[in-house]
Order: structure tokens, then sequence, then C-alpha cells
């Protein structure tokens, strides 16, 4: 009689041992499989926000209409890219570069040129010439061919002989892969990473004739 008592105690603690594992399985299963959702999340969220980051670039230099001048020639250019510390972690190149400048470039046998700055807002009363967030970059491309005649844009609705298109491409992004402190440190960096993201966008700009002028 008390063999057998003994046998059940043992039976019941072996179950009981199975059971608390079989459980403690569970919850470090739920555990990971909830750090892993969340850290999805993260990257879905950081991956949202850079978009909408590089977005508002390219909405602040297509609201400009001084950022597409209409000048002799194609292949030339206007950039902007925030300055060091803050400068774009992993910026394309050309034109831009790690210290947040902007230069002529080449590629292939075609040379680009760097005409100036992008017109961006600005606040007054902070004294910062550029309020967009830092870790941004931006450039408005001149495009072949020099112009374009208004069929090409769109349906000849009005004549040709007053006034024809050119073509800007505008590339703008947002690059916090690698943040930085003040002191361009990232071992101590102030603000975390919150990914990368690049809008290109195309535009064309009516251009009116001059008088008795045609292009061939």
């Amino acid at each position: 009689m008390h063999t057998l008592m003994r046998r059940q105690r043992g039976v019941a603690l072996a179950s009981a041992m199975i059971v608390l594992i079989i459980l403690t399985l569970l919850g470090v299963a739920a555990m990971r499989a909830s750090r892993l959702e969340l850290r999805l999340s993260n990257n879905a969220q950081s991956q949202l926000s850079a978009l909408q980051q590089a977005q508002s670039i390219a909405d602040s230099v297509l609201a400009n209409s001084t950022n597409f001048q209409i000048l002799p020639g194609t292949h030339y250019f206007f950039c902007f890219a925030a300055a060091s510390p803050y400068a774009p972690a992993h910026p394309p190149s050309p034109p831009f570069s790690s210290s947040g400048a902007c230069a002529n470039y080449t590629i292939g046998s075609t040379n680009y040129t760097l005409i100036g700055s992008l017109a961006l807002p600005t606040v007054a009363a902070s004294g910062v010439a550029n309020p967009l967030p830092r870790n941004t970059y931006a450039q408005v491309l001149r495009n072949d061919p020099e112009f374009l005649s208004p069929s090409a844009v769109r349906s000849a609705e009005t004549s040709g002989r007053a006034f024809d298109f050119t073509s800007f491409t505008v590339v703008a992004g947002y690059d916090n892969s690698t943040p930085v402190d003040a002191n361009a440190s990232a071992t101590s960096a102030s603000q975390p990473a919150s990914g990368a993201s690049e809008v290109v966008e195309g535009l064309y700009v009516r251009h009116n004739k001059a008088v008795g002028v045609t292009y061939q």
C-alpha cells in the first residue's frame, strides 16, 4: 500500500515537472515572438518616418520656383545637404559628400555643374538657415533635352510658338542610419537611428519663348 502511494507521488512529481518545462518553453517562445514583433514594428515605423522626412524635403524644394531656374544648357544642378556632424550617414555620391558638401561631378563623358544651393524655408526667430531635419539632402538637376515642345508633355491645347517646357529631376533624402552626437561621435549618439529613405520626382517647368525664337 505504501509502496503504491510513493510510486503515484513520483509520477505526479514527474508530470508536474514536464508541465512546468513545457510552460517555460512556451513562455520563452512567446517572449521571443513579442520581441521580434516589436522589432519589426519599430523598423516599419522608422521606415515610414524616414520616408515622410524625405517627402517633406521634396515638397519644400518643389514649393519654391527659384529652385528651377532655366539657364542656358543642361546638366546643371542645385544642391543641399545637412552639414557635419549631422550630415547624411550614407548619401548618394555624387554630388554629396560625407561632410555635407556638394560639388561638381562627372559620369562618363557628361559633366554636371553645381550652380548653387537650394532655396529652402528659413526661421528668422531662431536664426537657423535651414529648419528642415538634420541628416537630409536634396538635388535639383536640369535634364536633356534643353527644351521640349508642348506636345511632348501634354496635348497641344495652346500654341507652341509662345512657350515650351524644361525637365528637372528632384532627388530628396533622409539618412539617419548612423546617428552621431554633437561632436560627431557615434559612440555617444544623442539621437537614435531612424532609418533612411529617398524620394525622386520629375517636374516640367513652362518656359516662355522670346518672340521669333525657334528651336531646332
